[in-house]
């Protein structure tokens, strides 16, 4: 599928485009840019909690998972973001 080779590039704004025209699911384009904003950004973990939270807020989905975020987060030793994450979790 299209979608999941442009998240595999990294083109995540693409590919929510793509899904959201195409109205299929999107969910797993915005986990994939949650976990690599996770990696590789340079903001401090306050900033970066609140950019993702607030990308899933404004999404327009209901049904989102921010614990593979939180995961991703606890996994490469930002423990404080994936606190941030897992309990802003239940405002999304």
């Amino acid at each position: 599928m299209i979608i999941k080779k442009l998240i595999n590039r990294n083109l995540h704004v693409l590919a929510l485009k793509i899904a959201k025209y195409l109205n299929i699911e999107f969910h797993g384009v915005l986990v994939h840019w949650a976990c690599y904003q996770v990696k590789t950004a340079a903001q401090d973990d306050n900033a970066l909690s609140e950019k993702i939270i607030q990308k899933f807020k404004t999404s327009g989905h209901k049904m989102f998972s921010l614990s593979e975020v939180a995961k991703t987060a606890y996994e490469v030793g930002k423990r404080k973001l994936a606190i941030k994450v897992y309990y802003n979790a239940a405002n999304v």
